[in-house]
């Protein structure tokens, strides 16, 4: 064979594959409209009177009908229907989700071997509205995906047992399971607050940063005492960390601390303390931010200078000083700021 005809065969052949590919993509995409429009028209025989003036049909055989549909279509319903649904149909469809052993095969998947089976477990029960007896066992689940939908479930569920648990959870060695845990920590609000002072508190807590990343989310000011604590680590990423805390709530020992980390060793603890003070707009602490201009570190200078502008007059008369000082970096930076668009001068 020639190399002109396997060149031939080979693009033959590929051509082959790609019609092949191209067909298998088109069955499928036929394949999936045939079964939605199969589905619609099974939740309408189910649905049908009850949408329009006629005779209602009764609750309960609503509910036999509803059970009599694929599992994947009554969860595909169940998860459409949202928002207040007073006397609808709708309503029916979810009182009677229960009845249609939906609950009650969920629960049985959350004591499944399969860690995909417990995790659909989670994320039905979720859907629900359900699952306080059985989903709080799987925070301790081996599989870091199940761990992390149980953080997702405790959103909608107020008993503070689960605070804690999410709060324990951000000591987890997975990082999906942390940032699920600090997402439901954000979304649940005040009722994290006890729990997450708790932690931060904790003498042998090794993963302080994403506890301070919830906490400057709070801003609680429950939680300044333990941003303040953290402010004297000797870590320089968690002084970082509790500089945003402290200057999210704010208030006079916020200010003296972020001040007073202005002269910390670490560069991004004192980036984050000019940031912090020019968030807080509190201008007598111009001084103090107009002298990080002479910073040996470029983003030191740029937050000090970005936070003068935020002071107000106060921070626009140290910057028009600085323009005259004899530190050639410390004027590049105030001349930079002062130019800047008003809207470009927030950091």
């Amino acid at each position: 064979m020639t190399i002109v005809q396997l060149l031939r065969a080979v693009v033959a052949t590929e051509a082959l594959v790609l019609v092949l590919l191209l067909a298998a993509l088109a069955a499928t995409a036929s394949y999936a409209a045939a079964r939605r429009r199969r589905d619609r028209a099974r939740l309408a025989r189910v649905m049908g009177s009850q949408a329009g003036g006629g005779t209602k049909t009764p609750a309960a055989e609503l509910s036999h009908r509803f059970a009599q549909l694929p599992r994947r279509l009554r969860l595909a319903t169940l998860a459409d229907l949202t928002g207040p649904v007073h006397g609808t149909a709708s309503e029916l469809v979810l009182r009677q989700a229960g009845s249609a052993d939906l609950i009650g095969e969920a629960a049985g998947w959350c004591r499944s071997r399969r860690w995909w089976r417990r995790l659909r477990a989670v994320r039905t029960l979720s859907l629900l509205g359900e699952g306080a007896d059985t989903v709080p066992a799987l925070f301790a689940d081996p599989h870091p995906q199940v761990r992390a939908a149980a953080a997702a479930w405790a959103v909608d569920h107020p008993d503070p047992a689960l605070a804690d648990r999410l709060v324990d959870m951000l000591d987890d060695p997975m990082l999906r399971c942390r940032f699920a845990a600090k997402a439901a920590l954000l979304r649940i609000g005040r009722r994290g607050v006890r729990p997450l002072v708790r932690y931060l508190t904790a003498p042998d807590v090794h993963r302080l940063a994403s506890a301070l990343e919830v906490a400057a989310g709070l801003a609680e000011p429950a939680l300044l005492a333990p941003g303040l604590l953290h402010c004297r680590s000797p870590d320089p990423s968690v002084r970082s960390r509790a500089a945003e805390v402290v200057a999210a709530i704010g208030g006079a020992e916020a200010v003296a601390s972020l001040a007073e980390l202005l002269r910390d060793p670490d560069v991004t603890v004192r980036a984050t303390a000019a940031r912090g003070l020019g968030a807080l707009g509190h201008w007598p602490a111009a001084p103090a931010v107009a002298d990080a201009l002479a910073d040996p570190s470029w983003e030191v200078r740029r937050h000090a200078a970005l936070a003068l502008r935020r002071m107000g007059p106060a921070g626009y008369l140290y910057l028009r000083r600085a323009l005259r000082q004899a530190d050639p970096y410390a004027a590049d930076m105030a001349r930079q700021v002062l130019d800047l668009p008003y809207l470009a001068s927030t950091p």
